[in-house]
């Protein structure tokens, strides 16, 4: 299945999808419904083969080209939300706590679907996505839990979503550059004579359990009492 029948099963589309590639690594897609690209966009599952798609909408004027993604569009969730927060004016400002607010899906807009607010939020690579916003009330301080339908990963050096931290190209040539090469010479093995108190070298102690030692001592008390056993021998023989 090519990429243009599995968006279009993705999608549910009910009108054709046409995919055109650009040299510069963009892909224009071309919907024959207006209300299929809505559609499109408002759900959020933006993904192929496990890769994210980063999807805007066209205007006049809109440079196609690479750009670092300093921002990037996700879809935020704001369950429990109170009713008197459910007006443009009251999302705008609790998704101000998050990015820039672009728009919000057609139930919200609808107010069909009360279990959660859902709207589309332009975050910048400095973003830390927090979890709960603080809303100040009549009535206390209402802690707003946040969901996301995607946490991009962005790299903190460049502050660019197009790579992540560990695979920063500044990151890796900082480095290499710090990386360096240098040739020591290798000194003999030996070990060092031992000085006593006076300053006078002093022989080192060899325990009495070496084996060579055991053997000399050996030797040298048997050819000691050869000696003497010819010795005794010598004046048994001289005595009269």
């Amino acid at each position: 299945m090519n990429l243009r029948e599995n968006l279009s099963r993705k999608w549910k589309l009910k009108g054709d999808l046409q995919i055109f590639f650009l040299n510069n690594g963009f892909y224009l897609f071309q919907f024959t419904c207006l209300e299929d690209c809505d559609s499109m966009l408002e759900s959020g599952d933006h993904s192929y083969a496990g890769r994210p798609l980063i999807l805007r909408k066209w205007k006049p004027g809109t440079p196609l080209e690479k750009l670092n993604l300093t921002s990037i569009p996700v879809w935020v969730r704001l369950p429990g939300l109170p009713l008197e927060f459910w007006s443009a004016k009251g999302l705008s400002k609790i998704a101000r706590f998050i990015g820039n607010p672009l728009f919000m899906d057609s139930r919200t807009a609808e107010e069909t679907r009360l279990s959660y607010a859902r709207m589309c939020v332009e975050v910048d690579a400095e973003s830390d996505f927090p979890d709960s916003i603080p809303i100040h009330t009549p009535y206390g301080i209402h802690i707003q839990s946040v969901q996301y339908d995607w946490k991009p990963s962005a790299c903190k050096t460049c502050l660019d979503f197009s790579h992540t931290s560990e695979a920063c190209p500044k990151k890796v040539q900082v480095a290499q550059h710090n990386y360096k090469q240098e040739w020591r010479p290798v000194k003999p093995l030996s070990k060092p004579a031992t000085q006593d108190r006076d300053g006078e070298e002093k022989s080192e102690k060899i325990p009495l359990n070496t084996p060579k030692l055991v053997s000399r001592v050996v030797i040298t008390m048997a050819s000691a009492l050869e000696r003497q056993r010819q010795q005794f021998r010598y004046q048994i023989a001289l005595k009269p």
